[in-house]
């Protein structure tokens, strides 16, 4: 099986890893403990990269 070429893509894709940390109703804003994050131009892997994420102490969280 092989794959296609998406030359047509550039921009950012986050994945998010771990336990869900909070919850956001609409969209994909909700915050998981790591987001592995890949940057594409033009269809090449141009970078990666692993977040941690945490809960904002000054909100009371």
């Amino acid at each position: 099986n092989k794959g296609v070429f998406a030359h047509w893509f550039s921009g950012e894709i986050r994945c998010p890893m771990g336990k869900q940390i909070e919850y956001v109703h609409m969209g994909y804003a909700s915050k998981y403990e790591h987001d592995f994050l890949v940057e594409f131009n033009k269809g090449i892997l141009v970078a990666k990269k692993t977040v941690s994420n945490s809960l904002d102490i000054t909100k009371g969280e």
